[in-house]
């Protein structure tokens, strides 16, 4: 079995962590750090002036309360900020019915964290918010590393604002309102928006269901160097900006069954026993680490298969054209020409009611598995602090 052509497979070894990190980004504001923007004052009220008076957000004001003088400076008439606040609806609709509630939840470290979350350092308007692929990012006033041996006062965990139309969004969820202030503009989102905490590979680690892409994985990483493998990548609190398409268990043995199938047959073995020999061998990951398939299921080989799977860039499912668009995947660091893979996304009102993505050697369309909800149940717009997660029905195949 061969799930790529010879004459590429030799390059996958070569996908080392530089390479891989150098894509690994989405269109940034231009000369922004994670200090707020100095900017002349304006007339009218600052948005802690708004946040303290307008009875809309005194949920969000609990918030503010328990941060402490950790908040952002939001009553500083001198600085330039965008503020993605939740008004009290917005936290009614995340299952919080009262401002007691909020204050009962949250401690002061997520306090801390959330209002840190929503704050960029630069006034971004509702214009001013681009339709251009990939979405924006947008360095917050959150630094993951403060605290820590690596505090590096740059850091800003990103958010990701975008917009179709008359449509917007911050990371995946819909902005409902804007009101300007005299030190920046308030988006309200629909729902509330807390940052990420983990990575991409706690996720993928612990999920039953990823087993299969877990073991693909760790076959890929076979022989290489500490920081050249996808698990480290995949690992990395900060730097790397992943969108990765995980396969089912399902689909991954759809596909192994029905290789293994044909590889044994090649060899003169009777189809049935051809068949039911390789339902058993394709029933567990232990297929990836069977000495047996090495030469069919090659560390490069399968290495090769597990970058496709996964995007240099973060792409939320309402970042999806509305028509087939191919993207390039990090297979493409070794492979340039390669047409990557076709995204898009069907819309009902400002939510994606289904999502594809094809690989170049699909015959159709894999079918992204819609819910939004967070893990362990969510299996699309999974948000962590390297990437975003999408769970697929189909493994991609690039040739």
């Amino acid at each position: 079995m061969q799930l790529l052509k010879n004459k590429q497979s030799f390059l996958f070894g070569m996908l080392a962590a530089g390479s891989l990190l150098f894509g690994a980004c989405n269109h940034e504001f231009e000369d922004i750090g994670n200090q707020p923007t100095a900017v002349k004052p304006a007339t009218g009220a600052t948005l802690g002036s708004i946040i303290n008076t307008d009875t809309s957000y005194s949920f969000f004001k609990v918030l503010v309360s328990k941060a402490g003088t950790a908040a952002p400076q939001f009553s500083n008439a001198g600085l330039g900020l965008t503020a993605f606040i939740p008004n009290n609806a917005a936290f009614r609709a995340s299952g919080f019915p009262s401002a007691a509630a909020v204050g009962g939840f949250f401690d002061t470290a997520k306090a801390i964290a959330i209002t840190n979350y929503v704050v960029t350092p630069q006034v971004l308007s509702f214009d001013k918010i681009p339709s251009t692929f990939p979405n924006l990012q947008s360095p917050t006033l959150l630094n993951p590393t403060k605290g820590t041996a690596g505090f590096n006062p740059l850091v800003g965990l990103s958010i990701f604002p975008s917009k179709r139309g008359t449509a917007a969004w911050v990371n995946n969820v819909p902005l409902v309102g804007t009101q300007n202030a005299s030190n920046g503009v308030i988006h309200n989102p629909a729902f509330l928006v807390v940052p990420p905490s983990t990575t991409l590979w706690a996720r993928i680690a612990t999920d039953a269901d990823m087993s299969f892409f877990k073991a693909a994985v760790n076959r890929g990483d076979s022989g290489q160097a500490a920081g050249a493998k996808i698990e480290t990548l995949l690992s990395m609190p900060i730097g790397p900006n992943f969108t990765v398409f995980v396969p089912t268990n399902a689909s991954f043995q759809q596909l192994l069954t029905a290789q293994i199938t044909g590889a044994l047959m090649a060899q003169g073995m009777p189809q049935a026993t051809a068949v039911a020999t390789a339902g058993a061998l394709a029933s567990s990951p232990d297929v990836f680490s069977n000495p047996a398939l090495y030469s069919s299921l090659s560390a490069q080989t399968v290495r090769g298969l597990v970058v496709y799977h996964i995007l240099g860039i973060r792409v939320f499912t309402v970042n999806f054209p509305t028509t087939a668009t191919n993207v390039p995947t990090l297979l493409n660091s070794a492979i340039p020409s390669h047409p990557g893979v076709s995204l898009m996304a069907t819309f009902a009102g400002p939510f994606v009611s289904s999502a594809t993505v094809k690989g170049a050697a699909n015959s159709t369309a894999s079918n992204l598995l819609i819910n939004f909800t967070p893990e362990p149940n969510g299996t699309s717009d999974q948000h962590y602090l390297n990437g975003v997660l999408h769970k697929i029905d189909q493994v991609l195949r690039p040739q």
